[in-house]
């Protein structure tokens, strides 16, 4: 600890459920005061080696969460303030064949209609009975994720250079290649949504 912030070296953390692995992690700061303004003010410079986290671990700190359990296999470079965080090279998988592959960059949150997403992902695969063995939080109106018929048939959803720019209410989805049980599809020039505030 100094003037400049926390700066941890080779840091292993392990609870019953998660085990992690950061060779690097820094929270940067210009002074100690800037700790109060967490969110604001503090500058994130972590690597993240391959590691497991449970989101029953993560739900200590984000209580939205509570209730969730679900482990997500992750490595990655995390950078920025919590305001905008960045996490590139970011390898992430979970269930039995889920995974993904790209870089995210983190709005803030406090403000989220006026977050403005700008995601760049180079492989998705999300395999839908995985994603129906996820549970949800313990406030939400039900246990597991539940998808309508129409949606299972799609089986699966693989993307390749799938890019997402916009904001909640309005983005757009643009990608080399989308696939499902159904078939493949390429997005090349984007196709935006727009939310229907009437419904």
């Amino acid at each position: 600890i100094s003037k400049s912030g926390l700066k941890l070296k080779e840091l292993r953390i392990q609870t019953p459920f998660s085990k992690l692995y950061l060779p690097k992690m820094y929270m940067l700061l210009n002074e100690m005061v800037d700790f109060e303004t967490f969110e604001d003010s503090v500058t994130f410079d972590a690597r993240i080696e391959e590691s497991q986290v449970s989101l029953k671990d993560i739900s200590y700190f984000g209580t939205a969460l509570e209730g969730m359990n679900q482990v997500v296999t992750i490595e990655a470079d995390v950078t920025n303030k919590v305001k905008n965080l960045k996490i590139a090279n970011l390898k992430l998988a979970t269930g039995k064949k889920s995974k993904i592959r790209g870089t995210i960059n983190l709005p803030d949150f406090r403000e989220f209609d006026q977050a403005f997403f700008q995601e760049k992902l180079n492989y998705v695969y999300v395999d839908l009975d995985d994603l129906q063995q996820i549970k949800l939080p313990k406030d939400a109106e039900v246990r597991y994720v539940s998808l309508t018929d129409q949606v299972q048939r799609l089986g699966f959803f693989e993307a390749t250079d799938l890019k997402i720019d916009g904001f909640y209410s309005q983005f757009v989805v643009e990608a080399e290649r989308i696939k499902t049980d159904l078939g493949t599809v390429r997005i090349d020039h984007g196709i935006m949504f727009s939310e229907n505030k009437k419904n």
